[in-house]
């Protein structure tokens, strides 16, 4: 059977962080209502807040100007993400990306 999956921040364009960022309240997918918020807290780090997930695997690969160089997820800082997105384990709500700083 196909993996149930759904990719967030892909395609949004980066200057949409800024502010109050990006907000979904109860969009329909083919695996149920997803609410969530996506903006950018400084000028290196992302927060994606989730408020109801759908029984799916979430992979965030938001808008980056340059790789990903830490998460945290819930408190924790995690080590298993690539450059340009990270998979979420289920359940977690407050995710932290840090972009690395450019020369």
């Amino acid at each position: 059977t196909a993996t149930r999956t759904l990719v967030l921040g892909a395609g949004l364009d980066h200057a949409w962080l800024d502010g109050a960022g990006v907000r979904v309240s109860g969009m329909p997918t083919p695996y149920g209502a997803l609410t969530f918020s996506l903006r950018r807290i400084d000028p290196y780090t992302l927060r994606l807040q989730l408020d109801c997930c759908p029984d799916a695997r979430i992979i965030l690969r938001p808008p980056l100007r340059a790789p990903l160089c830490k998460v945290n997820i819930d408190g924790a800082d995690i080590a298993d993400f690539d450059s340009a997105s990270v998979t979420l384990a289920a359940g977690a709500s407050i995710v932290l990306c840090t972009e690395s700083r450019r020369p």
